[in-house]
């Protein structure tokens, strides 16, 4: 039972504020953070820098968005990136941005494997589409299915 002049704290956000039972904690609004006019240019069909989206992963590493914010953030990436459509991970222990294998193709509909550590996509070009396994550590493509195939949307299960 949380009394007058408490707060309650899931675990998890107790654990990361780094607070112990007793403490005093002062509650204030957040600030937006500024990676948000990058969502907002983003939404409005600009293209993003390699700094735009690196400041994008560390807030969202810090878990500075609302889920509304990454959501917003998800839908306007859902289009081209400069005319191509890539695939980028994001790091949570540092924020870091990484595209995987940007060599000219289409990567789409990914799906982590069950392994933490590859992404099956669809790569498309020249209106071909393959289903390709991507390696996060050394970004080594390995084609699983290619040819004139309609290959879209893979799925992973252990």
């Amino acid at each position: 039972v949380v009394g007058p002049d408490e707060i309650g704290l899931p675990q998890p956000l107790f654990h990361r504020l780094g607070v112990r039972t007793g403490d005093p904690v002062e509650i204030l609004p957040a600030r937006p953070p500024r990676s948000l006019d990058s969502v907002r240019a983003k939404i409005g069909g600009a293209a993003l820098s390699q700094s735009d989206y690196d400041e994008i992963a560390r807030d969202l590493a810090a878990h500075r968005w609302s889920d509304m914010e990454v959501a917003a953030f998800l839908i306007a990436c859902a289009s081209r990136n400069g005319g191509q459509y890539m695939i980028a991970v994001i790091q949570p222990s540092n924020g870091q941005t990484f595209y995987l294998n940007c060599d000219g193709a289409d990567y789409e509909d990914p799906s982590w494997a069950p392994d933490g550590r590859h992404i099956v996509a669809a790569r498309s070009s020249n209106y071909q589409s393959s289903l390709y396994l991507l390696d996060t550590v050394s970004d080594r493509p390995v084609a699983l299915l290619s040819g004139g195939g309609g290959w879209y949307a893979p799925a992973c299960s252990p």
